[in-house]
């Protein structure tokens, strides 16, 4: 009669492990940082940073629902963007456009610049050792021709930088999801390392 309780206390057990994600380490290809990803959840992105300002690895952990193909369901994003001119593949227009487009407003979590009025509450964080901003955003994310409904998106961003780039690591899903993913944000946030000192 006592093996029951225990029986009962294993699969208990079991249940309380089986929504624990796994993780395995992951190396950007630059060699500019290290993290440790979800396991299962499909990576995707574009280390080729000699025809574009950025370079973005996503892992998709729900890909539904979606908008013509991108996943809004549960995604974690880095993207690096770079700051010095001399990395910027355009010319000067296009890096001016670049520039008030992603670089100012980056600055300005930083206090170099106003932030807008409609910005979110930004607080101090640390990313791979490095002083760090983080913010959350609630958006609708709707599509009027490929989307039957708005879909009610939350995202947390971490911002670190360095002379020659912003990191910004991402997490983005859809509401329903949001919470039920997040230590796997907790995870990618904790174990950054930045590779190059």
């Amino acid at each position: 009669m006592r093996l029951r309780p225990v029986l009962l206390l294993a699969a208990l057990l079991a249940s309380a492990c089986a929504g624990k994600p796994a993780f395995e380490p992951y190396r950007d290809p630059a060699g500019d940082y290290s993290l440790e990803a979800p396991k299962g959840w499909p990576r995707e992105g574009n280390a080729d940073l000699k025809r574009r300002p950025s370079s973005v690895v996503s892992f998709v952990g729900v890909p539904e629902p979606s908008d013509e193909g991108t996943p809004l369901g549960a995604v974690l994003y880095v993207t690096k963007f770079y700051r010095l001119r001399s990395d910027f593949p355009g010319d000067d227009k296009a890096f001016a456009a670049y520039k008030k487009e992603v670089l100012v407003p980056s600055d300005a979590l930083f206090g170099e610049g106003p932030m807008p009025s409609d910005a979110p509450v930004v607080s101090d964080t640390q990313l791979g050792g490095l002083p760090a901003k983080t913010y959350r955003r609630d958006y609708e994310h709707f599509n009027r021709l490929h989307m039957p409904r708005p879909v009610p998106v939350r995202l947390e961003d971490v911002v670190a930088r360095t002379p020659e780039a912003y990191y910004v690591l991402e997490y983005r899903a859809a509401r329903e999801f949001f919470d039920r993913h997040h230590a796997v944000f907790e995870r990618a946030k904790s174990s950054f390392q930045f590779l190059k000192k």
